[in-house]
């Protein structure tokens, strides 16, 4: 239950694009917001399977710059029902873009960098800040992150994603991460798809824990406004 703990601090400080836990180097257009919905992050381990539901809410606010908020929680199940709700976390997050590249329809690499801060209930818990490097390579597209945490113990976190090519009318994504606090260290490796829509776009991944054999299953949807 501890390393669970450590990944909710971890990846709720980078705010990414479902179904990715490392973030893009891009930034939304000034007055767009948008609504990222996690429905479903499902680990089984051990201790039963267990529920981790987000609403994430970004906004253009520049530019070249963007604030997100995350609202988490937690359940565990009793036959197909919740039980047990909780909310597990606050985080709330700036992204500045740095450079303009290869998101932004320009030349080479974009990068941008993304600080956060930790809330739990009725206490501050963390805070983090990652470098995100993103570009493109024929139909690939792909997003390096590398940062510090601090508080809880400090730690690191690295992520290498990648958006491919659309397969039956969905665009393929894949994504690799390591992260590691005070001895403790979490490998993930993810495989899934995104369809999107107008305004609309609706996910589905599966997640592996390749240092612990958990497995995770990643459902959820982000509106565009």
């Amino acid at each position: 239950m501890k390393k669970m703990w450590f990944l909710l601090f971890f990846y709720g400080l980078v705010l990414a694009n479902r179904p990715f836990y490392s973030t893009d180097a891009d930034v939304k257009e000034k007055g767009r917001v948008e609504l990222e919905v996690g429905l479903l992050e499902v680990e089984f381990s051990k201790e039963g399977p267990f529920n981790f539901p987000t609403v994430v809410l970004n906004c253009g606010v520049g530019r070249s710059f963007e604030i997100s908020g995350e609202l988490g929680g937690h359940h565990g199940f009793e036959g197909v029902f919740p039980r047990g709700v909780a909310l597990s976390d606050v985080n709330l997050v700036a992204k500045w873009l740095a450079r303009r590249g290869a998101l932004q329809g320009e030349g080479g690499v974009s990068v941008a960098l993304e600080g956060g801060l930790e809330f739990s209930p009725g206490e501050f818990s963390g805070a983090g800040l990652t470098a995100a490097i993103s570009g493109k390579f024929r139909s690939l597209t792909w997003h390096f992150n590398i940062g510090p945490r601090l508080e809880a113990g400090s730690g690191y976190f690295l992520g290498f994603g990648l958006e491919g090519p659309q397969v039956l009318g969905a665009r393929t994504v894949g994504e690799i991460t390591y992260e590691g606090v005070e001895g403790e260290e979490e490998g993930y490796i993810m495989v899934g798809f995104v369809r999107e829509f107008r305004n609309f776009s609706l996910d589905f991944a599966l997640r592996r824990n390749f240092t612990a054999g958990v497995y995770l299953v990643v459902v959820g949807g982000t509106f565009e406004f």
